[in-house]
Protein backbone atom coordinates (compact mmCIF):
# COMPACT_ATOMS: atom_id res chain seq x y z
CA UNK A 1 0.00 0.00 0.00
CA UNK A 2 1.12 3.53 -0.99
CA UNK A 3 2.34 5.89 2.10
CA UNK A 4 -0.27 8.77 1.80
CA UNK A 5 1.17 11.76 3.81
CA UNK A 6 -1.84 13.36 4.54
CA UNK A 7 -3.48 10.32 6.25
CA UNK A 8 -0.37 9.42 8.43
CA UNK A 9 -0.21 12.94 9.72
CA UNK A 10 -3.97 13.80 10.28
CA UNK A 11 -4.09 15.87 13.02
CA UNK A 12 -0.21 16.16 13.35
CA UNK A 13 -0.01 18.29 10.64
CA UNK A 14 0.55 21.85 12.45
CA UNK A 15 3.72 19.98 13.77
CA UNK A 16 4.67 19.07 10.52
CA UNK A 17 4.41 22.51 9.08
CA UNK A 18 6.57 23.52 12.40
CA UNK A 19 9.20 20.61 11.41
CA UNK A 20 9.16 21.18 7.89
CA UNK A 21 10.30 25.03 8.61
CA UNK A 22 13.02 23.32 10.81
CA UNK A 23 14.33 21.18 8.55
CA UNK A 24 14.51 23.29 5.36
CA UNK A 25 16.64 25.70 7.79
CA UNK A 26 18.89 23.25 9.33
CA UNK A 27 17.63 19.83 8.59
CA UNK A 28 19.36 16.75 7.11
CA UNK A 29 17.88 13.39 6.21
CA UNK A 30 20.66 10.53 6.51
CA UNK A 31 19.66 8.22 3.75
CA UNK A 32 21.66 4.89 4.71
CA UNK A 33 19.93 5.13 8.05
CA UNK A 34 16.66 6.70 7.29
CA UNK A 35 17.56 9.40 10.08
CA UNK A 36 16.38 12.69 10.12
CA UNK A 37 18.73 15.32 11.81
CA UNK A 38 18.16 18.97 12.66
CA UNK A 39 20.83 21.12 13.63
CA UNK A 40 19.91 23.82 16.54
CA UNK A 41 21.80 26.54 18.28
CA UNK A 42 22.52 25.57 22.19
CA UNK A 43 21.61 28.76 23.40
CA UNK A 44 17.96 28.06 22.68
CA UNK A 45 16.95 24.89 24.69
CA UNK A 46 13.08 25.67 24.18
CA UNK A 47 13.83 25.83 20.21
CA UNK A 48 15.94 21.99 21.18
CA UNK A 49 13.06 21.42 22.94
CA UNK A 50 10.19 22.09 20.85
CA UNK A 51 12.00 20.05 17.71
CA UNK A 52 12.23 17.09 19.93
CA UNK A 53 8.81 17.29 21.34
CA UNK A 54 6.93 17.85 17.61
CA UNK A 55 9.54 15.24 16.07
CA UNK A 56 8.16 12.83 18.96
CA UNK A 57 4.56 13.66 18.03
CA UNK A 58 5.35 13.01 14.01
CA UNK A 59 6.85 9.34 14.89
CA UNK A 60 5.85 8.10 17.98
CA UNK A 61 7.34 4.77 17.83
CA UNK A 62 11.00 6.02 17.38
CA UNK A 63 13.48 7.54 20.06
CA UNK A 64 14.72 11.21 19.77
CA UNK A 65 17.85 11.91 20.59
CA UNK A 66 19.86 15.14 21.19
CA UNK A 67 23.54 15.15 21.37
CA UNK A 68 26.29 17.85 20.85
CA UNK A 69 28.00 18.39 17.72
CA UNK A 70 30.64 21.36 18.02
CA UNK A 71 30.89 24.20 20.09
CA UNK A 72 26.99 25.81 20.64
CA UNK A 73 25.21 23.00 18.04
CA UNK A 74 22.51 20.53 18.96
CA UNK A 75 21.42 17.82 16.72
CA UNK A 76 17.98 16.51 17.13
CA UNK A 77 17.77 12.87 15.41
CA UNK A 78 15.58 10.05 15.16
CA UNK A 79 15.31 7.32 13.32
CA UNK A 80 12.68 5.99 10.77
CA UNK A 81 11.63 5.16 6.90
CA UNK A 82 9.04 7.81 6.99
CA UNK A 83 11.02 10.79 7.18
CA UNK A 84 12.26 9.92 3.66
CA UNK A 85 8.73 10.46 2.60
CA UNK A 86 7.82 12.93 4.32
CA UNK A 87 10.27 15.68 3.39
CA UNK A 88 10.97 15.12 -0.09
CA UNK A 89 13.36 17.91 -0.13
CA UNK A 90 16.40 15.67 0.90
CA UNK A 91 19.00 14.91 -1.54
CA UNK A 92 22.97 15.22 -1.93
CA UNK A 93 24.64 18.05 -1.25
CA UNK A 94 23.61 21.48 0.69
CA UNK A 95 20.02 22.90 -0.25
CA UNK A 96 21.43 25.76 -2.04
CA UNK A 97 22.85 24.22 -4.76
CA UNK A 98 20.00 22.07 -6.06
CA UNK A 99 16.12 22.76 -6.83
CA UNK A 100 13.54 22.75 -3.52
CA UNK A 101 10.20 22.59 -4.10
CA UNK A 102 7.00 21.93 -1.79
CA UNK A 103 4.87 18.98 -3.41
CA UNK A 104 1.09 19.40 -3.74
CA UNK A 105 0.27 17.83 -0.19
CA UNK A 106 2.96 20.18 1.56
CA UNK A 107 1.20 22.73 0.10
CA UNK A 108 -2.03 22.28 1.72
CA UNK A 109 -0.24 21.48 5.00
CA UNK A 110 1.83 25.18 4.58
CA UNK A 111 -1.61 27.00 3.77
CA UNK A 112 -3.33 25.27 6.51
CA UNK A 113 -0.99 26.35 9.13
CA UNK A 114 1.22 28.93 7.55
CA UNK A 115 2.34 30.49 10.89
CA UNK A 116 3.60 27.12 12.59
CA UNK A 117 5.66 26.98 8.98
CA UNK A 118 7.04 30.22 9.63
CA UNK A 119 7.91 29.72 13.01
CA UNK A 120 9.62 26.54 12.19
CA UNK A 121 11.54 28.69 9.52
CA UNK A 122 12.54 31.43 12.31
CA UNK A 123 13.92 29.12 14.98
CA UNK A 124 16.34 27.35 12.54
CA UNK A 125 17.71 30.23 10.14
CA UNK A 126 15.84 33.58 11.56
CA UNK A 127 15.96 36.12 14.69
CA UNK A 128 14.06 38.37 16.51
CA UNK A 129 16.33 41.92 16.44
CA UNK A 130 15.79 44.82 18.63
CA UNK A 131 17.18 47.82 16.81
CA UNK A 132 17.95 51.00 18.40
CA UNK A 133 17.14 54.34 16.26
CA UNK A 134 17.71 57.69 17.71
CA UNK A 135 17.70 56.18 21.17
CA UNK A 136 14.26 54.50 20.36
CA UNK A 137 13.51 50.62 19.81
CA UNK A 138 12.45 49.08 16.76
CA UNK A 139 11.75 45.88 16.80
CA UNK A 140 12.34 42.91 13.61
CA UNK A 141 12.71 39.51 12.61
CA UNK A 142 15.01 38.18 9.77
CA UNK A 143 14.96 35.05 7.75
CA UNK A 144 17.88 34.14 6.21
CA UNK A 145 18.92 31.27 4.07
CA UNK A 146 21.46 30.74 1.09
CA UNK A 147 18.58 29.14 -1.06
CA UNK A 148 16.91 31.12 -2.95
CA UNK A 149 14.01 28.64 -3.36
CA UNK A 150 13.98 28.46 0.00
CA UNK A 151 13.86 32.18 0.85
CA UNK A 152 10.78 32.38 -1.63
CA UNK A 153 8.74 29.12 0.29
CA UNK A 154 9.38 31.70 3.29
CA UNK A 155 8.15 34.75 0.95
CA UNK A 156 5.35 33.34 -0.15
CA UNK A 157 3.98 31.92 3.33
CA UNK A 158 4.81 35.34 4.66
CA UNK A 159 3.06 37.01 1.76
CA UNK A 160 -0.31 34.62 1.85
CA UNK A 161 -0.66 35.76 5.67
CA UNK A 162 -0.08 39.33 5.29
CA UNK A 163 3.12 39.80 6.36
CA UNK A 164 5.51 42.88 4.45
CA UNK A 165 8.87 41.72 4.38
CA UNK A 166 11.96 43.45 2.32
CA UNK A 167 15.27 42.04 1.31
CA UNK A 168 17.97 44.50 2.90
CA UNK A 169 20.65 42.28 1.53
CA UNK A 170 21.54 39.36 -0.51
CA UNK A 171 19.73 35.98 1.24
CA UNK A 172 18.05 38.25 4.04
CA UNK A 173 13.93 38.95 4.37
CA UNK A 174 13.32 41.33 6.64
CA UNK A 175 9.65 41.77 8.31
CA UNK A 176 9.69 45.18 10.35
CA UNK A 177 6.42 46.56 10.27
CA UNK A 178 5.40 47.20 14.18
CA UNK A 179 1.78 45.40 13.04
CA UNK A 180 3.35 42.48 11.06
CA UNK A 181 6.52 42.26 14.54
CA UNK A 182 3.63 41.83 16.85
CA UNK A 183 1.44 39.51 14.53
CA UNK A 184 4.50 37.19 14.75
CA UNK A 185 5.44 37.56 18.39
CA UNK A 186 1.48 35.99 18.85
CA UNK A 187 3.37 32.45 16.92
CA UNK A 188 6.58 32.29 18.09
CA UNK A 189 6.98 31.30 21.16
CA UNK A 190 8.94 34.02 23.59
CA UNK A 191 11.13 31.71 25.07
CA UNK A 192 12.11 30.45 22.03
CA UNK A 193 13.29 33.59 19.84
CA UNK A 194 16.32 34.27 19.20
CA UNK A 195 16.40 37.56 20.46
CA UNK A 196 19.72 40.07 19.75
CA UNK A 197 20.32 43.73 19.95
CA UNK A 198 21.56 45.58 17.63
CA UNK A 199 23.08 48.98 18.49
Amino acid sequence: MAFDPLAYLTTRRADYAYLLGLYLGDGAIVSKTNRLEIALDSRYPAVVRSCQLAMQRLHPRSRVAIRRKGEGCQVVSSYAREWMQLFPQHGAGPKHLRAIRLTDWQIQIATEHPFALLRGFIESDGSRFDRKVGGRIYPAYEFANESADIRDIFCWVARAVGLVFTVPKPNVISIARRQHVATLDLHVPLKARRSESLG
